[in-house]
C-alpha cells in the first residue's frame, strides 16, 4: 500500500522517528535482535530499537498508537490476496521494531520469527539515498521503497534490505522501517 497513513499521521510518525534518532535510542545489531548466519555473524548492519521496550505504555508513542491502523484498513483486500493474512485477527502478540539505515547499511536475507510481518517505510523527502529496497531472493523480486509505503507479508518469506548509499550521510536522512511482527502465542 502506498500512502498508507494520512499526512497528519505521517507528521507525527516522522517527529517520533527524529526524536528516537536524536536521543540515540537506536541500538547496534548485536543489541537489537539481528538474525545471524550459521557461523553466528550478524546479518544486518544498521541500528534499531524495539518500541515495546522503549516505552512503558504504548500510548506514549505515536507510532505504537497509529500502527494499529493495519487491523482496520483494507484487511479484506489483504485477505483476498492470501487467506494466510487472517492470522492478523487471531494474533495476541505484537512487537514493533524501528530500524534506521544510513550509508553502507543493509540486512542480508533472513526470515522473521512471527506469523505476519508488516513493513512501514519512511524517509525525509526528497530522498537522499539510493538502495534500501526490500528484496525477496527466492522469488527474484525487488521492490523500490517509497515514503509512507506499507507491505504485508508472511514472516517466513526470505527477504533482505539492499545496501543504502548516501553521497552525503546526515543523521536522520536515511531510511526508516517500522516492522510490526504479529504472532499468536498458544
Amino acid at each position: 500500500f502506498e500512502d498508507f497513513y494520512s499526512d497528519s499521521d505521517l507528521e507525527l510518525i516522522h517527529d517520533e522517528l527524529e526524536y528516537l534518532n536524536l536521543t540515540k535510542t537506536f541500538l547496534p545489531p548485536e543489541k537489537s535482535g539481528s538474525a545471524k548466519d550459521e557461523h553466528g555473524n550478524m546479518k544486518k548492519h544498521n541500528n534499531a530499537a524495539f518500541l515495546d521496550e522503549v516505552y512503558a505504555d504504548r500510548h506514549e508513542s505515536n507510532i505504537l498508537k497509529l500502527n494499529r491502523k493495519i487491523f482496520h484498513k483494507d484487511m479484506e483486500k489483504i485477505i483476498d490476496i492470501d487467506p494466510l493474512f487472517r492470522a492478523v485477527f487471531s494474533a495476541n502478540k505484537y512487537t514493533t521494531l524501528v530500524s534506521y539505515y544510513e550509508n553502507s547499511d543493509y540486512y542480508k536475507p533472513h526470515w522473521d520469527a512471527a506469523a505476519i510481518t508488516v513493513l512501514n517505510y519512511y524517509f525525509k523527502e526528497p530522498k537522499s539515498f539510493t538502495g534500501g529496497n526490500i528484496r525477496f531472493p527466492q522469488f527474484d523480486i525487488e521492490i523500490e521503497i517509497k515514503n509512507n509505503m506499507t507491505i504485508f507479508m508472511p514472516s517466513a518469506y526470505l527477504h533482505e534490505v539492499t545496501e543504502v548509499k548516501m553521497e552525503e550521510p546526515k543523521l536522520g536522512y536515511g531510511r526508516y522501517c517500522v516492522s510490526q511482527f504479529i504472532s499468536h502465542i498458544w
